[in-house]
């Protein structure tokens, strides 16, 4: 993906955000959340948004696929 170090959950979380475009969702299906409240779930996934790894692989990722995007 790209040269930071995530791990294979954060990876994931990092996919399905840039998919759905959804922290709370994207927590859900890279995460456990099957014993948390709805609460403690969106909690966590702007925890997440807030890491500076996760955050700094969807800045990259992004600009990737803006680039991408482009049309010359």
């Amino acid at each position: 993906m790209t040269s930071i170090n995530l791990t294979p959950k954060q990876q994931k979380f990092v996919q399905e955000y840039i998919i759905t475009g959804n922290a709370t969702k994207a927590y859900k299906l890279a995460y456990d959340t099957s014993c948390m409240k709805p609460t403690t779930i969106n909690r966590k996934a702007k925890e997440c948004l807030d890491h500076g790894k996760i955050s700094a692989t969807i800045s990259q990722l992004r600009s990737a696929m803006a680039k991408r995007a482009q049309i010359d």
